[in-house]
């Protein structure tokens, strides 16, 4: 390699390394004084698994939720937002995104009772939105709530019915 050729690597890496440090700084920055900025919906596994536990919501495995859906003794919610759930749910499941839960749960809350058994579920392990939405319907006076933590990642991945487009 010559000195030239050194030089204009370097400067290239150089180049790259500075455009991504203000493109990081940039998304962090209008996220901060954005007056409606993105919530957090993925937090990582171990700790949220913790708080799931912490939590004392009964959790459910993807055989226990199978067998209760064919069952049909439970109303399943969905927490995702609606794009993801009308793109594929559970079928037969209610959506409740949970960033806009005040909007969507007075259209389900009239066919609750306070012991209606009920299965909330995100996308996956690592999201949070299922846990979010169980402390919300425990708030406002729900007692029977499970979790399913796997989420629709794992009920689609068992071979089981899907609904939506």
């Amino acid at each position: 390699m010559t000195f030239v050729s050194t030089l204009v690597s370097s400067r290239t890496l150089f180049g790259i390394l500075a455009l991504l440090g203000v493109s990081l700084l940039t998304g962090s920055l209008s996220q901060r004084v954005s007056p409606d900025p993105l919530p957090p919906v993925h937090r990582r596994g171990p700790s949220l698994r913790t708080e799931l536990e912490a939590a004392g919501f009964p959790m459910l495995t993807p055989g226990e939720v199978r067998t209760l859906y064919q069952a049909g003794t439970h109303l399943f919610l969905d927490a995702r937002s609606l794009p993801e759930y009308h793109q594929s749910h559970i079928p037969g499941a209610f959506p409740v995104p949970i960033a806009d839960f005040d909007a969507h749960f007075p259209e389900i809350a009239p066919i609750l009772e306070s012991d209606s058994p009920l299965i909330v579920y995100c996308g996956n392990p690592a999201c949070d939105q299922a846990l979010r939405l169980a402390q919300r319907l425990q708030d406002a006076g729900y007692e029977n709530v499970s979790i399913f933590p796997a989420g629709f990642e794992a009920w689609s991945a068992a071979d089981t019915p899907e609904a939506g487009q």
